[in-house]
């Protein structure tokens, strides 16, 4: 599913995280889904989890692919630090930094890594499967409009910005977390805060983009989760 102002969707003037959950729950009932297994990957989580809150009776399970259910936290952010550090081969190692400079410090070696050609890591380790993405992305026209509206206007949309693994307790329904063993974009730790009364975690070797890169493992996980 191409959220609105995401992929081959249009543009909209709404974004707010209320409206994307209701976009989920009217594309159910258009396709006559009485219950369904509900895959998200990357910032996705944060929807799917609110989406599994507001109707579990339509939920058979959750799935979280390199999810985060809490976008640009303090632990992610200093773990990113870290990994662009020893990238860039940093003179004395990485040091904790103050929380009011983590973004300005991520969005500095973001930059460094981008410079040197290396701002692909943390998606994955191979700029392979990134060059395939590309191709596979420029075959239609998309748009990332929803993603861009949501990094740039924080104070627009606080509510992306929540912690919802706090949440994760409350949601009794069967969850898949799928982890990326390399997985810098959400933080290789993150998905050990998620507290779902009914989790199972299956650790895969690769990094951001499992589906691609360690593709039998990761269907391998959800047909198992799934029953088939």
């Amino acid at each position: 599913m191409d959220q609105r102002g995401s992929g081959a969707s249009g543009k909209s003037d709404n974004y707010h995280l209320d409206r994307m959950v209701e976009d989920i729950e009217e594309l159910r009932q258009n396709l006559n889904l009485k219950k369904m297994y509900l895959l998200a990957h990357s910032f996705g989580g944060i929807i799917a989890i609110n989406y599994a809150k507001k109707y579990p009776q339509y939920v058979r399970g959750l799935i979280l692919a390199n999810a985060t259910l809490h976008f640009l936290n303090t632990a992610t952010l200093q773990q990113q630090i870290a990994y662009a550090d020893s990238l860039l081969q940093v003179p004395g190692g990485h040091k904790v930094i103050p929380k009011d400079s983590l973004l300005p410090q991520f969005f500095k070696v973001s930059a460094a890594l981008r410079k040197k050609r290396m701002g692909y890591r943390f998606l994955t380790d191979d700029i392979k499967t990134i060059a395939l993405m590309d191709k596979i992305d420029s075959l239609y026209p998309r748009i990332i409009d929803f993603g861009t509206d949501v990094v740039t206007k924080p104070e627009k949309y606080l509510e992306y910005y929540q912690d919802y693994s706090k949440m994760s307790s409350e949601i009794v329904l069967p969850t898949l977390i799928i982890a990326g063993e390399q997985d810098h974009a959400v933080g290789v730790n993150h998905y050990k805060s998620f507290q779902f009364p009914s989790q199972k975690t299956v650790s895969i070797k690769g990094g951001h983009l499992l589906y691609y890169e360690n593709n039998h493992a990761f269907l391998k996980a959800i047909w198992e989760f799934c029953g088939k």
